[in-house]
């Protein structure tokens, strides 16, 4: 079976049984934060805007390895960043849509980011209820609550959406994952580079 034939599966299962993801999505309200300005830019000016917005989805799917093979895998995806959303459409394109390694999240020293996340399920392990977090490992937060260390900020359940704010102050390479039991969910594929 490959990784688009098992997705098929899946969402034909979800319409026979129910339509869960519709449910969710129905009680949910896609609200994609992306200000054209925040007057707090360090850099502001015609050549760099310094404002960057994307918009993750969180759940699980399949990565095709090198030989064709689909592995269940949980992971992040990227949706569309234009403020507003359907929640039908949203939910739809980020269920079963992780890619691996996670989206790259690239941003200048400086910019502001404005990343939002929304967390579409577990569809194919139904027992995992698990909220979803972005932390930037090893990367300097300006406050607690956008940490993603479930600890001391804000997690997300099914269905549910935040949008993140960080400014870049310090460049080089570092990674984000999910902390929400971090060590299953890197594992599985909660993982990516920030740059």
């Amino acid at each position: 079976m490959t990784a688009s034939s098992a997705r098929r599966w899946v969402l034909g299962m979800i319409a026979l049984l129910g339509g869960m993801s519709v449910v969710l999505a129905q009680q949910s309200n896609i609200r994609v934060q992306c200000p054209q300005a925040t007057g707090t830019l360090l850099h502001p000016g015609p050549g760099n805007p310094g404002i960057k917005c994307q918009h993750l989805s969180a759940g699980d799917g399949f990565a095709t390895m090198a030989d064709g093979t689909p592995l269940y895998v949980f992971g992040f995806a990227n949706l569309p960043a234009a403020n507003g959303g359907d929640p039908d459409e949203m939910m739809a394109l980020g269920t079963l849509a992780v890619n691996f390694p996670a989206p790259l999240i690239a941003i200048d020293e400086g910019d502001e980011l404005f990343l939002t996340l929304t967390n579409v399920g577990m569809v194919l392990r139904p027992d995992l209820a698990d909220p979803h977090t972005v932390h930037f490992h090893g990367y300097p937060q300006a406050s607690a609550a956008f940490d993603g260390n479930p600890d001391n900020s804000i997690s997300i359940n099914m269905g549910a959406i935040i949008t993140y704010y960080y400014q870049a102050k310090a460049h080089g390479t570092n990674l984000y994952h999910s902390h929400v039991e971090a060590t299953e969910h890197m594992q599985m594929g909660m993982i990516g580079n920030l740059w």
